[in-house]
């Protein structure tokens, strides 16, 4: 794994930029990995589940802004969550083009696990 890690900063620049963003992705796909191995949810799964413990209901605009994930990513992400059980999702009352998630009582259970994972 170290090595993989080097060849990375052998291509770039040391300590420019694209080096340090190419590092991030590295261990994120390895913290992902990690999550994978220990809960059985992916990275972006538990990063959404856990942000969703602090609100009680959240727009997919708003869990994209808790997150910094992308709006199509979040959306499928929260498809498979409510297809699994651990979301469920409306349209908005007060606007029509507005999705609002809410954790079930699996998802919560999930998210607590998830935020204590080490």
């Amino acid at each position: 794994m170290e090595d993989e890690v080097q060849k990375i900063f052998d291509t770039f620049q040391p300590g420019s930029l694209v080096a340090q963003l190419a590092a991030v992705r590295h261990t994120d796909a390895t913290l992902s990995k990690v999550i994978r191995e220990r809960s059985g949810h992916t990275g972006t799964q538990a990063l959404i589940l856990v942000s969703l413990l602090k609100e009680d209901r959240a727009s997919q605009a708003r869990v994209v802004e808790l997150t910094g994930i992308d709006r199509s990513t979040v959306a499928d992400v929260i498809k498979r969550l409510v297809q699994e059980g651990h979301l469920t999702r409306q349209r908005s009352r007060t606007d029509t083009r507005e999705k609002i998630v809410r954790l079930t009582e699996t998802g919560r259970n999930a998210a607590d696990r998830l935020r204590t994972l080490t």
